[in-house]
């Protein structure tokens, strides 16, 4: 049996680890062999490597995993140079690292959708559905879109279609383009 999981499973998994707070390690093991731990403490991303890669080279090399299986340990296991911020850990995979010490400072633009309420769930609706279609590449598309928020984020409905609209112009093809759009207006209308 196939226990392996594509980008957007693994992505909520990480998400999961990081609202729950709890200490240990992900080990996450990628169809093309270059296994990845992800060592969480305090509700953060406290350090990631890939054999001998480390920190964020090795967090950029977790951005490219298509399919894996992954299990968790109890104890996080953080290698010297390793560690990592969690400005890194939003840039690269969309996720912030959870709590206010790790939260993204609030004058960068990666802290769009790194909040409670309705802007931080749309956000992260708008993230999933991307990801659904592009992929691990939906990581520096979001990003990129999030830079082009304005101070506070969506003033107004019309902001958030726009926002839309521009993500589905990175989709290539026409009919994934809208298939994106209607899942993901369905996704922000149950809100």
């Amino acid at each position: 049996m196939d226990n392996r999981v594509n980008f957007q499973t693994l992505v909520r998994e990480l998400e999961k680890r990081l609202e729950s707070k709890k200490p240990g390690t992900m080990f996450i093991s990628p169809e093309d062999g270059h296994p990845v731990a992800v060592a969480f403490r305090d509700g953060a991303v406290a350090g990631i490597y890939s054999g001998t890669i480390l920190g964020k080279a090795a967090l950029e090399r977790l951005a490219k995993v298509e399919r894996a299986s992954y299990n968790f340990g109890s104890t996080p296991v953080i290698l010297p140079g390793s560690e990592i911020g969690p400005g890194e850990v939003f840039q690269v995979l969309g996720l912030h690292g959870g709590g206010a010490a790790s939260s993204p400072p609030a004058a960068s633009p990666a802290s769009h959708g790194t909040g409670a309420g309705f802007q931080g769930r749309a956000i992260a609706l708008v993230r999933e559905g991307l990801i659904d279609i592009l992929g691990p590449f939906a990581v520096v598309v979001m990003e990129e879109a999030l830079q082009s928020l304005p101070p506070g984020g969506f003033r107004a409905p019309s902001d958030l279609g726009d926002f839309l609209g521009k993500l589905a112009r990175e989709i290539e093809d026409p009919q994934e383009a809208g298939r994106f759009i209607r899942q993901t207006d369905a996704a922000l209308r149950k809100l």
